[in-house]
C-alpha cells in the first residue's frame, strides 16, 4: 500500500462548489478527483523539468545551434530543394 500524507488547501467558494458538483457527477470523492490533479500536474511539471534539464545539458554540450544558424540551415535546404525542382 502506498504511504500518504493529509494536507489541507484552502479554495475559493466556486471550486469546492465545482468540484463538490464533479465529485457527484463522476461518482468520486472531491479528495480523488483532487489527489488525481495534483498527481497529474506533478506529472507534467517532471515531464517539463527533464526537458529543461536535457536542454540544459545539450546546451553544455554544445549540441544547440542559434535560431539564425538553424534558420540559414534551414532556408539553405530549401534552396536545394527548389534548384533540383528547376533541373
Amino acid at each position: 500500500m502506498l504511504s500518504s500524507t493529509q494536507f489541507s488547501v484552502r479554495l475559493p467558494n466556486e471550486q469546492k462548489e465545482f468540484l463538490d458538483s464533479l465529485a457527484s457527477a463522476t461518482d468520486s470523492t472531491r479528495n480523488q478527483l483532487i489527489s488525481s490533479a495534483v498527481g497529474k500536474m506533478i506529472e507534467n511539471y517532471r515531464f517539463v523539468l527533464s526537458k529543461i534539464e536535457q536542454g540544459d545539458a545539450d546546451y553544455e554540450a554544445g549540441r544547440i545551434v542559434s535560431m539564425d544558424d538553424a534558420e540559414k540551415r534551414i532556408q539553405a535546404v530549401i534552396d536545394r530543394a527548389k534548384q533540383r525542382e528547376s533541373t
